[in-house]
């Protein structure tokens, strides 16, 4: 997501969820949306999980070049540590990645990731 007004930010995700029973309402976190709206300048990456970390329920791995998202992890230049750390061992991590990336790129991702400590 490229425009400020398509999503709400750190604080205002956990104020969204605030009323609701943390079994009920959770946070999933998008690495590569974070990614991107860190690098248009909105918002610190790491303000999500900081912010959202005990709601955060699983994530979307994805890596992004540029401004371009959806890359298969490791196709890339997302700072995966602060995700590794920042993720609860517990939360759900699927792939979200583009349908025209390298069969052999995707294949490769999951060595990628556990090489990172994101994915066991």
């Amino acid at each position: 997501r490229l425009h400020y007004h398509e999503f709400p930010l750190p604080q205002e995700a956990l104020e969204l969820c605030a009323d609701y029973p943390v079994e009920l309402v959770g946070y999933w976190h998008d690495v590569g949306h974070a990614e991107v709206q860190a690098r248009l300048g909105y918002v610190d990456k790491r303000a999500w999980l900081d912010t959202n970390k005990e709601r955060t329920l699983g994530c979307h791995l994805h890596d992004v070049d540029g401004l371009g998202d959806h890359r298969a992890p490791g196709n890339g230049d997302v700072e995966w540590d602060y995700i590794a750390e920042g993720l609860p061992a517990g939360a759900l991590r699927v792939f979200e990645i583009n349908q025209r990336q390298p069969d052999e790129d995707v294949a490769g991702a999951i060595a990628f990731l556990r090489e990172r400590g994101v994915v066991d």
